[in-house]
């Protein structure tokens, strides 16, 4: 997953629909702080190392591969979603 997906995903959970409706309508925009909290999580989360090489690169099917052949705890994001039962950033229903 490129890190502008996994940085849209962290910008959902920590400032929800309002801070994209803001940003989109002009009356707030992306460096209000749920976006800059969410280019600070990416950041930390990308300093951990926790990704394959190649992984900005890599194709879905890829990807699959790497989960399928036992290479990768997870395929982001769905995978720990449904995992942990988290609700979903725009339904708020479980999964």
């Amino acid at each position: 997953m490129a890190g502008m997906h996994m940085w849209s995903y962290l910008a959902t959970r920590i400032g929800g629909q309002a801070a994209f409706n803001a940003a989109y309508a002009r009356t707030g925009s992306f460096t209000d702080p749920a976006f800059v909290q969410a280019g600070d999580k990416l950041n930390e989360l990308i300093a951990l190392q926790p990704f394959q090489d190649g992984y900005l690169g890599a194709t879905h099917d890829q990807m699959q591969a790497t989960f399928g052949n036992g290479k990768a705890a997870m395929s982001y994001p769905d995978n720990g979603l449904r995992a942990l039962n988290l609700p979903t950033p725009l339904t708020k229903k479980r999964c």
